[in-house]
């Protein structure tokens, strides 16, 4: 791996350890966590982990078309490669599950896909690197649509089940049962 290549994916590596690395100092400096929500969270992020890898395993998997070949912005080409190799893997897990059953093997999958692919993942990585000069050149509209997408981005990363509005308004009264839309306040039905 040339010295460029190898920076770039300890960049990438670090980015993605970072929210352990602040996770950690955060469980450190705040004593009173449970070990049911130190476990939780620990949890959620694994599962963040693994869907980066998987994304950036996409993204490799689309590098490997002749994307780099077009003539359309860095940018455009990663989402791209992701979206054709998220479309690969599906298709990928469909023929496992339905053949040997969903189990280890896909894990071990995972793994030698990501060894085997490093390359076209350091590559769809260094794509993402052009995405500043792509907000720049983005007219108003465009600026406002992405800065929704990220807030809607985020209240869904924040909605942790068992605190949501049911489970909260349930203290004051207030509730919506979900099957046929009777709504209560202070236990009367309105």
């Amino acid at each position: 791996m040339r010295q460029k290549d190898r920076s770039l994916f300890f960049i990438c590596l670090a980015a993605m350890l970072w929210p352990v690395v602040v996770f950690i100092g955060y469980v450190y400096l705040h004593k009173p966590f449970s070990t049911t929500q130190l476990l939780g969270i620990l949890q959620s992020l694994w599962q963040i982990i693994v869907v980066l890898l998987v994304i950036s395993l996409a993204g490799g998997i689309g590098v490997l078309t002749r994307l780099r070949d077009m003539d359309i912005p860095p940018v455009s080409r990663a989402v791209l490669a992701s979206a054709l190799g998220l479309g690969a893997i599906s298709i990928a897990v469909l023929l496992i599950g339905a053949t040997i059953g969903v189990n280890f093997f896909l894990w071990i999958c995972l793994i030698a896909g990501l060894v085997m692919l490093r390359k076209q993942i350091v590559l769809w990585w260094s794509y993402w690197g052009d995405a500043g000069n792509s907000f720049k050149e983005t007219s108003k509209l465009g600026k406002m649509v992405l800065l929704l997408l990220a807030v809607i981005l985020l209240c869904e990363l924040m909605n942790v089940p068992g605190w949501d509005r049911n489970s909260h308004g349930a203290r004051l009264g207030i509730g919506c049962d979900d099957f046929n839309g009777n709504c209560r306040f202070h236990g009367k039905t309105i």
